[in-house]
């Protein structure tokens, strides 16, 4: 009778195990605002180096601050504007993001116009993304996404996340 008990438990554990996870290093610079359609507290991932994700395609919403000059009261911040990276996680552990220098003005309003962001995986392998301004209009941010998912996006949107 245990025997059995205890086979039946077995068979359940082995069967339900959780699908590959994958780890997403954010830079520093980062401040992730939506993952998947579920906005975040903007102090929830704050100074967190990294994200775990289920594997499959990711949708992420997020701007980018540096300080470009200056110290103190002095220093300039560089902030872009919404950024949107959809990737799918094929069977990457890891994936990290690699930000661009931003050092001159001129990489700054480039990247401000279409952002340059690769994105590697464990091995040090491109991972294709594609990267796109969130043009907000003024509007609330999730709004904003809804309408880029719907006028520019050609894939069905992401399912909210379990």
């Amino acid at each position: 009778m245990h025997f059995l008990i205890a086979l039946i438990i077995g068979i359940g554990l082995f069967s339900s195990r959780p699908a590959l996870a994958t780890t997403l290093r954010l830079p520093e610079e980062m401040e992730l605002l939506i993952v998947d359609g579920a906005p975040l507290g903007s102090s929830l991932l704050r100074g967190a180096d990294s994200l775990e994700l289920e594997s499959g395609r990711h949708q992420l919403v997020f701007t980018v601050s540096r300080i470009v000059s200056g110290a103190g009261e002095n220093r300039q911040t560089y902030t872009s504007p919404y950024i949107v990276a959809q990737f799918h996680t094929r069977d990457a552990r890891q994936l990290t993001f690699l930000l661009p220098a931003l050092t001159t003005q001129s990489e700054r309003e480039r990247f401000s116009r279409q952002p340059f962001i690769r994105l590697i995986d464990q091995n040090g392998a491109a991972v294709e993304a594609v990267f796109s301004r969130l043009p907000t209009d003024g509007a609330a941010l999730m709004d904003a996404l809804r309408r880029y998912n719907i006028n520019q996006n050609p894939t069905p949107p992401l399912s909210p996340p379990s």
